[in-house]
């Protein structure tokens, strides 16, 4: 049990370094800038600019400058409103503005046609408008930890890859999910949901599907076909059963499905299926996930 829930711990960490790292890609340590100050000193070198934490209201005008700005971190400040000067910024492929007080994302957001990823976590958004699938380009989006309770129409994002919406107030995912053709990493945990659309298991790319703390009672055998599926979290439902067929993926590294309302002989029987040695976790719950 130790070894597993050292693997657990080990995989989990690395899709957190993953998920932080993306930003950082490609852009060299002396175009990496952690101060105003020093960015405006060299305007021209400036492809990362981190202003975490600096009580900011605003953005700096002077960010308009940057013209080969490409990932802008603005994370924990008191935000509220975006400039719409943002949207002349058309190097900026990375956003990160969690942790502020948005209640409602900007429309100058979704003119940003080139971004790739966009972080939203830790806010008070309520509703994703439609327009956000003008960002055609996006990869990444996170918007765990808000009080989002209709994702809207935002299921046109056709070259998403991560959908984070851990600890929202969602209720139901609607069929659109089918478009997201490209994604592979969804999370819904710690939500309102009861049940999933078929649709969602016809995705072709998905690897990581976490769904825990909910109120799910059944996952359909369609789950399998996620060929590419390493990872899977439902724990924390309102599950009486697994398919079987999730101990066959070839892939499947973990299975975190405990805490939930499986009779002691399912846990026996879907036990002695594991006859690979994969991790799994039906009895007890493990650390959560959805990167942090």
């Amino acid at each position: 049990m130790i070894k597993n829930f050292t693997y657990y711990v080990f995989f989990t960490f690395c899709l957190l370094v993953s998920s932080k790292v993306f930003a950082l890609r490609d852009i060299p340590q002396d175009s990496c800038f952690y101060s105003l100050d020093s960015a405006k000193a060299h305007p021209t070198k400036v492809a990362l600019l981190v202003l975490n934490g600096k009580k900011l209201t605003d953005v700096p005008a002077e960010v308009l400058t940057f013209t080969n700005l490409k990932s802008l971190h603005l994370t924990h400040n008191q935000l509220a409103t975006l400039p719409a000067w943002l949207a002349d910024c058309k190097s900026i492929e990375t956003l990160i503005l969690s942790n502020n007080n948005f209640d409602t994302i900007p429309r100058v957001i979704t003119e940003m046609v080139n971004l790739k990823e966009l972080d939203f976590s830790g806010n008070n958004l309520s509703i994703i408008p439609f327009e956000i699938n003008r960002l055609g380009k996006l990869e990444i989006l996170v918007l765990s930890d808000n009080q989002i309770i209709d994702m809207g129409g935002a299921y046109e994002l056709y070259n998403l890859k991560r959908l984070l919406v851990r600890s929202n107030r969602v209720v139901n995912i609607p069929m659109g999910i089918i478009k997201m053709r490209k994604l592979e990493e969804v999370c819904f945990a710690k939500n309102n949901l009861e049940e999933l659309p078929e649709q969602i298991y016809l995705l072709p790319q998905i690897n990581y599907f976490s769904f825990f703390n909910n109120k799910i009672k059944a996952i359909s055998d369609k789950v399998c076909n996620f060929t590419n599926l390493t990872y899977i979290n439902v724990l924390g439902n309102e599950l009486k059963d697994l398919p079987e067929c999730l101990f066959s993926l070839p892939k499947i590294n973990i299975i975190n499905a405990g805490a939930n309302n499986y009779s002691k002989e399912t846990i026996e029987r879907l036990t002695k299926l594991n006859t690979r040695k994969i991790n799994v976790f039906l009895e007890k719950s493990q650390n959560e996930d959805c990167f942090h």
